[in-house]
């Protein structure tokens, strides 16, 4: 991949305009081949508003994206190149703009002219970005009250399509204990009841069953329905 160092620092002469009222003109610039054809093309991003949400373009040549941003504590949106499938020439773009609470990521490809969006997300507190694995695939990782969900989305030959993976069992790998005595949905386990002031690790979430799989350190184990969890298990590291 083709990348030049000129990527433009932030400044008032590269802004073309800042003040309390408002920003306007182009801040960033990089050249990259996204398309595979050994041609670099000349990435520039811009802003421009005022009030709390100002908005932001992305442009190559005649093509466009454009989408809107929390301007308030004056943080403009961050350009960088990705690779999520390492084996091809094809590289993509990652917009994240910081917003009050959370970030927003857009992930960009370039093809055939134009600029075209694969994939929009909102992150949680943490502002865990897209993470591309190099081998086609980019996992997207969102919180679930009291863990982490990675989900998975590969890329196509074209390099103009993400599509979610399917998956029924997600890794949960979070620790609790059983608040009052219950039994479990059966498993491989030869005990399956719960007492109260057990030790239990959440394992696995089954996405299609809506249920949890538990297991007790002192060898009990079952799944239990997930709008019942937090009626029998405490000490959760539940957000808020």
């Amino acid at each position: 991949m083709m990348v030049s160092a000129f990527s433009a620092v932030i400044s008032a002469a590269a802004l073309g305009l800042m003040t309390e009222f408002g920003v306007a003109g182009e801040y960033q610039r990089l050249i990259a081949d996204l398309d595979g054809d050994k041609k670099p093309e000349t990435v520039v991003v811009s802003a421009a508003g005022s009030g709390d949400f100002h908005s932001f373009t992305v442009r190559i040549g005649a093509a466009t994206y454009a989408g809107k941003f929390f301007a308030v504590g004056g943080d403009l949106p961050q350009l960088r190149i990705i690779g999520i499938d390492r084996q091809s020439p094809l590289r993509q773009l990652l917009v994240t703009t910081l917003e009050a609470a959370w970030c927003n990521y857009h992930v960009l490809a370039y093809s055939g002219g134009k600029l075209i969006p694969l994939l929009q997300f909102k992150s949680d507190a943490d502002c865990v970005a897209p993470q591309p694995r190099g081998n086609g695939t980019l996992l997207v990782s969102t919180w679930e009250g009291f863990w982490r969900r990675e989900k998975t989305y590969r890329l196509d030959s074209s390099g103009t399509r993400l599509t979610a993976v399917p998956q029924q069992i997600y890794d949960v790998g979070v620790s609790g204990v059983a608040v009052k005595d219950f039994v479990l949905d059966p498993e491989n386990c030869e005990k399956k009841k719960l007492t109260a002031g057990d030790f239990v690790r959440v394992e696995r979430f089954d996405s299609t069953k809506h249920r949890y799989l538990l297991k007790a350190f002192g060898g009990a184990c079952g799944w239990i329905k997930e709008d019942k969890l937090n009626d029998y298990l405490g000490e959760l590291p539940w957000a808020g």
